[in-house]
């Protein structure tokens, strides 16, 4: 089957959408909306590569089996509603060894998400699911530009996605996905990693987003400053805006019109 490329770009979409949502906290209306991204998910995943739409299959079973309560305990049991040692879902906990490095890295991805016009509120910017949102955007601004022949807009948004995948979701979302099928192989969370590692994967290959280079296996908080240690050798930001310095932003899927 041919796939065009707009065709392609709103099918990868969905399928972003569907994985912000499977790892948002579900509750009753996130997980009435997982079920209506799921089905449409369903029906764009015969236009991805055959094991994500294998582990597409597998989601919606799950799913099926568990339940919204079902699914929100195995969210608390696995993660929380704060933050899990074994499997937290932020990036940081797996890139940053210091709380500058910390800083640097949420200034990065507030970066991006500046440069579209957006903001988050209510989550970390190193989020799964808010990093996930924002790349499903940024996959259906490529569709959209394409379907109006705005090549350079197409351009700026394919570039930015490969950047992103490539310096942050593409780092560290196949070790959160391996972690899950082994923390918890009888949960929904393990089909949920399993869709994850697939889609990243294939993700990385369209867009020709590699060589990756892996952030650590496993989590580490970050750890604050020694009182006599001097933040430049500790890997302090430079010309950090202060903005950049602040976690709260408003959702990622808000995006102000226009962007």
């Amino acid at each position: 089957m041919t796939v065009t490329t707009i065709e392609r770009s709103f099918a990868r979409a969905t399928i972003y959408r569907l994985l912000s949502l499977l790892f948002s906290c579900p509750t009753e209306d996130v997980y009435e909306e997982t079920r209506r991204g799921l089905d449409a998910a369903l029906v764009a995943s015969p236009l991805m590569p055959a094991e994500v739409a294998k582990s597409a299959a597998r989601v919606a079973r799950a799913l099926a089996a568990s339940g919204q309560d079902g699914l929100e305990v195995a969210y608390r049991r696995l993660f929380t509603y704060s933050a899990s040692p074994d499997c937290p879902l932020s990036e940081c906990a797996y890139s940053a060894r210091h709380v500058y490095q910390e800083v640097q890295e949420l200034a990065d991805i507030a970066g991006f998400y500046r440069a579209f016009g957006l903001e988050i509120s209510g989550q970390r910017p190193d989020d799964l699911s808010a990093e996930l949102e924002f790349c499903y955007l940024l996959a259906l601004k490529q569709g959209h530009a394409r379907e109006q022949r705005r090549r350079r807009e197409e351009t700026i948004c394919r570039d930015a996605h490969r950047a992103f995948l490539h310096d942050h979701l593409g780092r560290w979302a196949d070790n959160i996905g391996r972690r899950l099928q082994v923390l918890a192989p009888d949960s929904p969370y393990a089909s949920f990693g399993r869709l994850l590692c697939a889609f990243t994967a294939a993700e990385i290959e369209y867009l020709k987003a590699g060589p990756i280079q892996p952030h650590q296996d496993i989590p580490s908080p970050p750890e604050p400053p020694e009182d006599d240690e001097c933040p430049a050798v500790a890997g302090a930001p430079v010309d950090v805006a202060q903005e950049d310095l602040v976690a709260e932003l408003m959702p990622v899927g808000e995006a102000r019109k226009g962007g």
